[in-house]
């Protein structure tokens, strides 16, 4: 702002925080003149304020950063899902395009225990190879997500659809003539999100899984004879494991 003018010397400008400067006539390269704000409220966004430098420069920031996640559209985020269950436990890491509130589009990998025989396993399913089945997954799914309300603390759902890898389980002595390759694997659930004012947030769901497992066994039997006999029985075992998801997202 100009407070004082020499003719054909010199200026005196106030800037921005109160100092004060005076410029040689041959200094300056333009001298504009600006209308009054409409406003200038307490409540104005600092990002979205317009600074004069003096010497007819102008700086104008128009930084959104600030802008809460829960309004954004087209959005990366990364999650990482701890999924405790009965016969079942997952750890999970998913990573996540947002086009908008209803539909997140991810790709996720992880590991699961699963222990497909009866009754509860306790744990039993990373490690117990008594049934060909059991043991540890690989998942490589697709997800679709999205909020139900445009809020900090909103309902969301979610669908995945992929397949379940069975590697090599390292506790497989038992059934040395055993093989399993996995199989697709589905998932559907509800839950609740809390968002922060910025972009991490933490989710809790519960859910229902769909898993199969294609596998393949060689069983050895003594006939009515005395003889030994092998066969090879494949087949496709599935199962519906229910789990909580406790997710935390940036």
């Amino acid at each position: 702002m100009i407070i004082e003018q020499i003719p054909n010397e010199r200026y005196k400008i106030k800037i921005d925080g109160g100092s004060i400067k005076a410029v040689m006539l041959p200094e300056i390269q333009k001298i504009t003149k600006e209308e009054a704000p409409a406003s200038n409220t307490i409540s104005e966004s600092f990002s979205d304020q317009d600074f004069s430098w003096g010497y007819g420069y102008r700086y104008q920031n128009h930084n959104t950063s600030r802008t809460l996640v829960y309004l954004k559209n087209r959005e990366f985020f990364r999650s990482i899902e701890f999924s405790p269950g009965i016969n079942n436990i997952g750890l999970r890491a998913v990573s996540v395009f947002k086009f908008n509130r209803f539909a997140h589009f991810g790709l996720g990998i992880g590991f699961d225990g699963v222990y497909f025989g009866n009754g509860i396993s306790w744990g039993k399913g990373v490690y117990d190879n008594t049934n060909v089945n059991n043991g540890l997954y690989i998942p490589l799914y697709f997800q679709l997500s999205g909020d139900m309300l445009k809020a900090k603390v909103t309902p969301y759902y979610l669908l995945e659809a992929g397949y379940a890898f069975h590697p090599a389980n390292p506790f497989a002595r038992r059934n040395p003539v055993s093989k399993s390759w996995g199989g697709p694997i589905a998932t559907a659930g509800l839950g609740v999100k809390f968002y922060s004012k910025r972009k991490s947030y933490a989710a809790m769901n519960i859910n229902a899984t769909y898993r199969s497992d294609i596998y393949r066994t060689r069983i050895t039997e003594i006939d009515e004879f005395g003889n030994e006999t092998t066969r090879s029985e494949r087949g496709i075992k599935n199962r519906v494991f229910g789990s909580l998801g406790f997710v935390i997202g940036f």
